[in-house]
């Protein structure tokens, strides 16, 4: 199969791939044998805010999803998304895809609280 982009073409034989991201096509190289799907989930047990930042890494061309939305991969591999998440326990799956047909995935769950906890303000128990 030949693949054009950019000026640019490249054959491609079978077991191969090339990646085009606004631009020329990347030299032809052997499509992996399985996908790499590394999430870098927040550190904390307990969130105390509803948005956050969630990142990795998988292989380049590969598609990437998180909690069932499509979320933008880099030319390098790398990916990086915001998400809203309810108060409570979320369960945030990331699923990859590559064109070669293999999937992965992982999942992490992730507390969030962002009420204020009850505090006692009355001055009587100063006087006792």
């Amino acid at each position: 199969v030949e693949f054009q982009a950019a000026g640019k073409a490249v054959v491609l034989r079978s077991g191969q791939q090339s990646i085009s991201h606004q631009g020329a096509p990347s030299d032809p190289e052997p499509i992996p044998s399985s996908l790499l799907l590394k999430v870098d989930w927040p550190q904390e047990e307990a969130l105390n805010k509803r948005r956050i930042v969630v990142g990795g890494k998988t292989s380049p061309g590969a598609v990437v999803m998180l909690s069932g939305r499509p979320v933008r991969v880099g030319r390098d591999g790398r990916f990086r998304e915001k998400l809203v998440l309810r108060e409570g326990r979320n369960v945030v799956q990331a699923e990859g895809l590559d064109v070669g047909g293999h999937a992965s995935s992982r999942q992490a769950e992730i507390h969030v609280d962002t009420r204020a906890p009850d505090s006692d303000i009355s001055t009587r128990k100063l006087w006792e």
